[in-house]
């Protein structure tokens, strides 16, 4: 590609401009994540970690993609001054933007099923032993994710699978054994 932009042809600029707007775009739409948070079962998952301390990284990581959106022709890419050590002192922000996606990708994935479990909780009596094992469990999901290596969330997005699903399992269970000869009452069997 760089001998390309050397006999003066288009194309590498063109697709390097590419690649810049797609990466000040997902800089942006993780600031705007770190603005709101991100929840997962009550608690945001952005609070106290690592992840947010890379907010002013993306700051600097997105101005200096929009100075490269300046280097729109190979005659202009040529003056381009900045040093590779200048670049790589960027790279924390980029690798925080993919820890970023992961926990979203964990939040869109299992929020359904929370959300489940959570409504299943309001239905059995508050002394139930389901409800101790989902609030045992709950915490025991919040800790790990607090604590985790967030490069490995996506292996772990299995394990809290595995999980949740276990819990509704458990749920429909308790669920039919106190209903089993009752009158009908609204029952939560719509599993996602």
């Amino acid at each position: 590609m760089a001998q390309l932009v050397t006999q003066g042809k288009d194309e590498p600029v063109q697709n390097l401009q590419q690649e810049i707007g797609k990466m000040v775009k997902h800089i942006v739409m993780a600031q705007q994540t770190f603005r709101e948070g991100l929840s997962f079962w009550g608690m945001d998952l952005l609070v106290g970690t690592e992840l947010a301390a890379q907010a002013s990284g993306l700051e600097n990581a997105k101005k200096l993609f929009e100075s490269l959106q300046a280097y729109s022709t190979p005659g202009k890419l040529k003056n381009f001054r900045n040093s590779a050590q200048e670049i790589m002192a960027h790279e924390s922000a980029v690798k925080a933007l993919e820890d970023l996606d992961s926990l979203r990708e964990l939040v869109t994935e299992r929020g359904p099923t929370v959300s489940w479990i959570t409504m299943a909780e309001a239905v059995l009596p508050a002394d139930h032993d389901w409800v101790d094992r989902m609030k045992a469990t709950r915490k025991d999901i919040l800790d790990s994710l607090m604590q985790a290596d967030l490069s490995l969330i996506p292996q772990q997005s299995q394990n809290i699978s595995a999980k949740l699903q276990q819990l509704k399992k458990d749920y429909i269970i308790a669920y039919i054994s106190l209903h089993t000869n009752h009158a009908w009452v609204p029952m939560m069997t719509n599993a996602r």
